[in-house]
């Protein structure tokens, strides 16, 4: 009983802490003197164009494979083609 007596004897003596003085002063002015990181405007309207003609092409690909697989179909009916593989005709 008497050891936790002693631990808690031992809170008792902590005390508060002052921090230095102009701790808060110099805190800001590391801050405010910190590097801004720099990004150059040429650079992202660079990557940001290359990304949109990028797109555009995707977009403009699926669009003419629509429309290759939309000639197929006809094709193949004009033609009187199977269009699957079965071996017997329902």
């Amino acid at each position: 009983m008497e050891k936790n007596y002693e631990k808690l004897d031992l809170l008792n003596k902590i005390h508060k802490v002052d921090p230095p003085p102009f701790l808060y002063t110099r805190i800001l002015q590391k801050i405010e003197s910190a590097v801004d990181p720099y990004y150059n405007k040429g650079i992202a309207r660079s990557i940001v164009l290359s990304l949109f003609v990028v797109l555009m092409i995707n977009f403009m690909v699926i669009g003419a494979s629509s429309k290759n697989t939309a000639n197929e179909s006809t094709i193949v009916d004009d033609m009187n083609l199977m269009p699957n593989n079965t071996l017997y005709h329902e």
